[in-house]
Order: structure tokens, then C-alpha cells, then sequence
């Protein structure tokens, strides 16, 4: 009886143990924030490393080059007036000689990618080539240029293999000739940066920057990142390409794209455009425009971390910016944009511009175009 006893005394009672899984749960609940802040750390300080390695990429082509790559090697003849690295007289369109490889091809080698490299034949057009495995090569993947916090897709989309992160091209796609030369960032369209081009210093310029592909809502609104036109739901995201950039020929003087003597196909072999609302997710190549801030719309940087993203500077270093970065009286404030010349402080805009702050030229001048 005594034994029996004493067994029921220290056995748990009914509310004893549900006291005990509160405590748990209200436990669990208060580290679960810290581990997921901890996981997320981790992942940027991953994504850091990415973007450092890139950098050494970009820096050991310019030391064999005397140049960093070239935005888009788009062909030997894209227009009568531009000119390219293929064809330093330009000349007319010409049908078949289209090219479309990414800046980031052009660092395989650097990037300790050779063997993809070598799979590569850039002397024939992009589109058509296989891997030595059967693949298209626009759908090669390289992990280093893919953010961990980054949402990833369920499948390639139109079969592009994407990156994470994409050259500054300053406010716009067109390096503007005479005054207007000054908002073109490091990767203008058709030319070759150099560093002694660089004028406000390497370590004032942004090379390299984050485009998280999540959806956007709208001008001016955040990217959406975890509802329902989140990127894992592959609607209205945009991707940003790895090796080929899939977008027809530029226009020399517009803002749109066409198609010139070389339409291109979707990665399946398929004809049709695959911009705009033809077939979402878009796909661009991997390049981003200052014209927006932080998150603020597609054509701009963003990324899947807090409060901002993380860019590569021209020396090599890698920052994070606040998306609060300053672009100075807006022009429009659902736009996240300010002065085109970084004046007005506009540090935004300031960091794209490899020659500096334009004190001259006005607003006008830049939005003439």
C-alpha cells in the first residue's frame, strides 16, 4: 500500500503536463524568430560571398581584357549607327549573326566554370546550341550566381537558366552619348567599362547588384515576395537570365524592343515573343537600371533579404544597402527615383555613375528621350 502510494504521488497530473507544453510552446515560440534571424544571416552572408566571388570573376577578366565585359555581345552587326565588339564598324542588320551571350558567359573561364565554358561556341548564335549533355545551353545553372534567399522556381522558366545577380546599367539601357554619358553605369549597353573610365573612384561605384525575381505589384509598390504573385507562383515575376539574354535587337533610340533581323525563340525552339504579357514569367537579361530604387519595380535591383540588398562595388567590396538609400526630390515618389544625375541627394542615383555627379545637365535633358 505504501509503494502504491508514493507511485501516485509522483506521477503527473492532466493539467501538470499541459502546464509543461505551454511552457514549451511559448519557449519555442520566442526562438523560433532568433533562429529564423540566424538562418537568414547566414544566408546573406552566403549571398556576400556569391557577389565577392564575382567580383574577382569580373577583376580577373579586366587584368587579361583591360576591360570588363561587355553587357551583351548582341552580334557583329545590331544597327547602322552602334557599333560592337564583333563589328567596330557596325553595319547593316544582318539575319543569323546574332549573338545574345551575357556578360556572365563571357566570365566563365574567371569564375572557375571552364568546363561550361567550354560547351560555349561564340563564334555561332546563342539559340540552337546544346550541352554536351543535350541541353539547350541557355539552360545551364551555376549555384554562385543564385542568392540562398532567393524564392526558387519550380522549373526553368522558358527554359532560362537565372541568376540572382545583374550588372548597373545606369538609368537606362542606351549609353547616351555626349553629356548624356554620364548616367550609364558599369554595364551600358554596347560598350566596354574600363577602370580608368571609372572617375568618381571604385569604390563609389556599383558594379553589380541583387534583382530578387519575386513579382511586383505595380509601379511604386514593393515587391511582393510572399503572396499570391510571389515568384514560386510564377506569376508576373521577372527573371533575369544567366547566359543568353533573350530579347530581340535594341532599338538604336527608343525605349522599346523589336524585332530586328533576328527574332528570337523561346528557349523551346518555339516562335513568339516571350516579352510583356505574352508569357509571364518575363525574362530579361541579367542587367538592372537605377531609374528605380531598392524594390520599387522590375527593371530596377531587389532582393529576398530585410530592409534591402547587397551590391558589388567596382574595388571589389560588397555592401548592403538600405532600401531608405536617398534618391533626393523625386520626380515621381511612387517610383522610388529622384534626380536622373544624382544631384538633389540623389546618393541612389550618385552610385551608379562611374564619371560622377552631373551638376550641368538638366532633368530635362535626361528625360528627352
Amino acid at each position: 500500500m505504501k509503494t502504491s502510494a508514493r507511485l501516485r504521488r509522483s506521477a503527473f497530473t492532466l493539467v501538470e503536463l499541459l502546464v509543461v507544453i505551454a511552457i514549451i510552446g511559448v519557449l519555442v515560440a520566442l526562438l523560433l524568430p532568433a533562429i529564423q534571424f540566424a538562418r537568414e544571416a547566414a544566408r546573406r552572408i552566403n549571398c556576400a560571398s556569391n557577389l565577392k566571388q564575382v567580383g574577382i570573376g569580373l577583376h580577373l577578366y579586366h587584368d587579361i581584357h583591360k576591360t570588363f565585359p561587355v553587357e551583351t555581345v548582341w552580334g557583329a552587326r545590331n544597327s547602322n549607327l552602334q557599333t560592337s565588339i564583333l563589328a567596330p564598324a557596325g553595319g547593316s542588320l544582318v539575319a543569323g549573326e546574332q549573338r545574345n551571350f551575357t556578360w556572365i558567359a563571357q566570365i566563365l573561364t574567371q569564375m572557375e566554370a571552364q568546363a561550361n565554358y567550354d560547351q560555349i561556341d561564340f563564334k555561332r548564335p546563342a539559340f540552337g546550341q546544346l550541352t554536351r549533355d543535350g541541353r539547350r545551353i541557355e539552360s545551364m545553372t551555376l549555384p554562385v550566381f543564385q542568392c540562398p534567399s532567393d524564392v526558387k522556381y519550380d522549373q526553368l522558366p522558358h527554359g532560362f537558366a537565372w541568376t540572382s545577380y545583374a550588372g548597373s546599367s545606369g538609368w537606362d539601357q542606351h549609353r547616351r552619348k555626349a553629356f548624356e554619358v554620364r548616367i550609364a553605369g558599369m554595364f551600358p549597353t554596347m560598350y566596354q567599362m574600363s577602370i580608368p573610365e571609372v572617375k568618381d573612384g571604385l569604390s563609389n561605384t556599383i558594379m553589380v547588384g541583387e534583382v530578387g525575381s519575386t513579382a511586383f505589384t505595380g509601379p511604386g509598390d514593393q515587391w511582393n515576395t510572399t503572396g499570391t504573385k510571389a515568384r514560386n507562383n510564377q506569376q508576373d515575376a521577372v527573371a533575369r537570365s544567366l547566359i543568353v539574354t533573350p530579347a530581340p535587337v535594341l532599338n538604336d533610340d527608343g525605349w522599346w524592343m523589336r524585332k530586328g533581323a533576328s527574332p528570337l525563340l523561346r528557349s523551346d525552339g518555339t516562335s513568339g515573343q516571350i516579352w510583356g504579357s505574352y508569357a509571364s514569367p518575363h525574362v530579361m537579361g541579367p542587367v538592372y537600371y537605377c531609374h528605380w530604387s531598392i524594390s520599387r519595380e522590375w527593371p530596377g535591383p531587389g532582393s529576398s533579404h530585410p530592409n534591402g540588398a547587397q551590391f558589388l562595388l567596382t574595388d571589389g567590396a560588397v555592401k548592403f544597402i538600405n532600401k531608405t538609400v536617398s534618391v533626393g526630390n523625386n520626380i515621381d515618389p511612387n517610383y522610388g527615383r529622384g534626380d536622373p544625375f544624382g544631384r538633389g541627394g540623389n546618393v541612389w542615383s550618385a552610385l551608379h555613375y562611374p564619371q560622377g555627379i552631373d551638376t550641368k545637365t538638366t532633368v530635362s535633358d535626361a528625360l528627352r528621350n
